[in-house]
């Protein structure tokens, strides 16, 4: 018997409504996150983010992350987020599964500003500027700067930073960013009267060093004891060509190829008071002593060196080829620090073999141990007996620390 003609006509269009339902390129749900964008944060500052679908309607199972979260955090479910540090993110949101999934993006800008030069001191009567650095963003992010002194009897600071000494004392001069009051930043200036003049000294003078050698610049700041307290002494290192040697700001100086550079030191409360330290940088003579570090330390990746085995000691041994080319001093750093000022030299069949000394308990100001985990380059540098005051040549290799 014939079907009725209602049922010719359903099959089809049950067959099309089925061939749409298992569309294999479903379209992401609909997305939108308030606010589109972020601005003007300070570390600190929270900010809870909002998707909904395109009827305003919020989506209960959005999931949100950022891409840099040491410059700004998320909660994954939640949506807060967090400014940590001046720099710039994006925070994300996904909604859906599989290939239905959709993609929000939000950019966060977290504000921060420097102070230049980082420390000044200036005479009663004298200026002295200060300029402020935007750390991310724009100039505009910030605004009009506002500028404000402590103690106006001491100094007073002017619209653009411009610091002037009213009487001997120190005072706090803070720059504030007017689209965000919490961003800001504080130096101390110090004022002085006549007759207490500030100088620095540093030791040595002079350095010549091989390329990859080392050596540690000490200074003291020689200041009035009534007037500044000892936290203040700070110096900064500065070198005038780091290809040719660089400086750390604990003042090691590290050579890095043949010629002459100057270190300045210089206080951080007075900064145009300098000091020299003159650097010269010579190629090790041709033909010197065969050195090596024992332990062997080469290889790929770099092998451990736990220093609770080690029982304090590093053992290393300097091989000259003839009584001429004696080693007569040698010096072990790990990273930028001197593993012993004293080691034990002895003379050997062939050579010259000496005993360093590392404490695997020392810990520097800060309470952290000197001698940190991870990849550190152990520099062995030597001198030759028949030509003292300068290094003839350096040892280098990488290791890795463990403090077990």
């Amino acid at each position: 018997m014939p079907l009725p003609r209602r049922f010719l006509l359903a099959a089809p269009l049950a067959a099309l409504a089925a061939c749409e339902s298992s569309d294999p390129f479903p379209s992401p749900p609909p997305l939108r996150v308030t606010p589109t964008a972020i601005g003007g944060l300070a570390p600190g500052d929270t900010v809870r983010l909002v998707a909904a679908d395109d009827r305003g309607r919020p989506w209960r199972d959005a999931r949100f992350s950022t891409n840099r979260p040491l410059v700004a955090s998320i909660d994954s479910i939640g949506g807060l987020l967090t400014a940590l540090a001046p720099g710039v993110a994006i925070a994300t949101a996904n909604v859906g599964a599989g290939a239905d999934v959709s993609t929000f993006s939000v950019p966060v800008t977290v504000l921060g500003l420097a102070l230049e030069p980082e420390g000044g001191s200036l005479a009663v009567g004298s200026t002295f500027a200060l300029r402020a650095r935007p750390l991310s963003g724009s100039a505009a992010d910030y605004g009009p700067l506002r500028w404000t002194s402590s103690d106006t009897l001491v100094a007073t600071v002017d619209s653009v930073g411009l610091v002037r000494g009213r009487g001997v004392g120190t005072a706090r001069i803070a720059v504030v960013a007017t689209t965000n009051p919490r961003v800001r930043v504080e130096r101390t200036v110090t004022v002085l009267g006549g007759g207490f003049p500030i100088s620095v000294a540093a030791t040595p003078s002079t350095l010549a060093l091989v390329p990859d050698a080392a050596a540690q610049i000490t200074a003291f700041v020689s200041i009035p004891p009534s007037t500044q307290p000892d936290s203040l002494r700070g110096v900064t290192f500065t070198s005038t060509d780091t290809t040719v040697a660089a400086v750390s700001v604990a003042g090691v100086v590290v050579a890095r190829r043949a010629g002459a550079a100057t270190i300045l030191v210089a206080p951080r409360i007075a900064p145009t008071v300098m000091t020299e330290v003159a650097v010269r940088v010579t190629a090790p003579p041709a033909g010197g002593p065969t050195v090596r570090l024992l332990p062997p330390l080469a290889g790929s990746p770099p092998r451990e060196l736990p220093l609770d085995s080690l029982r304090g000691r590093v053992l290393f041994r300097a091989l000259a080829p003839g009584a001429a080319d004696e080693i007569g001093r040698a010096e072990l750093w790990l990273g930028e620090r001197l593993a012993s000022a004293q080691p034990v030299r002895t003379r050997v069949a062939g050579g010259t073999e000496y005993l360093f000394e590392v404490d695997t308990g020392a810990r520097d100001a800060t309470g952290a141990p000197s001698w940190p985990d991870g990849r550190t380059v152990v520099r062995l540098q030597y001198e030759l007996a028949r030509g003292p005051g300068a290094w003839a040549g350096v040892v280098r290799d990488t290791v890795t620390l463990v403090n077990r």
